[in-house]
């Protein structure tokens, strides 16, 4: 895999000559190729790559190695198109890990190119280096940020639609339920005298309709009170089942390894993925048995839910943009760097998978 050599024109001091800068880009973009990073998979994002990597090199030619520490950074201009790619990154569900890997093969295709074998001067090596480093990692570390900002902002209005949604569960479900309970109390105090047998099936009526209000009110109040809180994420799902699954479905709750050691935040997001996905099984799937397991390990977290139910078509959903819990739990496992896998298909039930490399610091 070559490139035009003609674009590797630019910025040429400290030994950056056209001809250098266009050998490091043309082993980089083949490094990139054969270690099977997914940014050398797309056109566009190669071509955002091979942009960053120019202008990394832009830097490094003007860059002043006189000092090995502290050197002026005054050059390092701050490229848009960092924030722009940290944004599309997150769109297209590719980890900042993945730009770091480039970055880190664009700094070792650097050095191999022009720190000559067996140099004299350990002082201009690392130099030469800390420049380099400091240009990577400015536009990986805005880059970070924009993908970490995107998915916040994505999580923030799942925060606002889940309470749009208990707010129409409120109205349509609670409201309405206790509409109809009042109505056919007061039916059940006009026919009490002339009608008995009217007015004791006014009065079942109501109490049904008042249990349903109940019910209602009992499982959002649960939703609501989503924090994990200090009895762990363990816990916290087994009083969701508890409240929310109906006593014909069998439910199989199963964990294994210590809950506590995972970060609060880790806990809160894994909590109401697997939240959303038995809520999805009980509310689309119609399912006659539940399995939920939470296993917490030295090297992350695991967490299953699946069902037996009716099942759905995953891309067809995904493509029509009609899985907007999907999405929802899609960003949330995201934003925790880990990976979320949904298997379904119709009459066969439905598996929601999710893995997440825990901090080294909770180990």
């Amino acid at each position: 895999m070559t490139r035009n050599s003609a674009e590797g024109g630019g910025e040429t001091g400290n030994g950056l000559t056209s001809a250098v800068r266009a050998r490091i880009l043309d082993t980089y973009l083949d490094r990139l190729a054969d270690l099977g990073n997914p940014i050398a998979g797309n056109p566009e994002w190669l071509g955002q790559a091979m942009h960053q990597a120019e202008a990394v090199l832009t830097d490094l030619a003007r860059a002043d190695l006189g000092g090995v520490r502290g050197y002026d950074r005054s050059h390092l201009a701050l490229d848009p198109l960092s924030a722009e790619i940290g944004g599309e990154r997150a769109v297209a569900g590719i980890h900042p890990t993945e730009s770091l890997h480039a970055a880190t093969v664009l700094f070792s295709t650097v050095i191999d190119e022009i720190v000559p074998a067996g140099t004299a001067d350990p002082r201009a090596v690392i130099a030469l280096s800390e420049a380099l480093h400091a240009a990577i990692m400015r536009r990986v570390g805005v880059a970070t940020i924009s993908y970490a900002g995107f998915l916040l902002k994505k999580v923030h209005n799942s925060h606002l639609e889940e309470r749009h949604r208990m707010a129409r569960e409120l109205h349509d479900r609670a409201a309405h339920a206790v509409g109809v309970g009042l109505q056919n109390l007061e039916l059940h105090d006009i026919y009490i005298n002339d009608q008995p047998e009217r007015s004791a099936a006014k009065l079942e009526v109501a109490k049904g309709a008042l249990r349903e209000a109940l019910k209602t009110v009992r499982a959002l109040s649960a939703e609501l009170g989503s924090a994990v809180g200090a009895d762990g994420l363990v816990a916290a799902l087994g009083r969701y089942l508890k409240v929310s699954v109906p006593p014909d479905i069998d439910v199989r709750f199963t964990c294994s390894g210590d809950d506590q050691t995972v970060p609060d935040t880790y806990r809160e997001e894994v909590y109401l993925v697997l939240r959303e996905a038995v809520r999805n099984a009980l509310l689309h799937g119609d399912p006659g048995r539940l399995d939920v397991c939470v296993d917490v390990e030295a090297r992350g977290l695991h967490g299953v839910v699946r069902d037996d139910g009716d099942g759905f078509d995953v891309a067809r959903v995904r493509q029509e943009d009609r899985g907007v819990g999907l999405t929802s739990m899609r960003e949330r496992v995201a934003l925790l760097g880990g990976t979320l896998t949904i298997t379904s298909a119709a009459g066969r039930g439905t598996t929601v998978d999710i893995r997440v490399q825990l901090p080294e610091v909770v180990r």
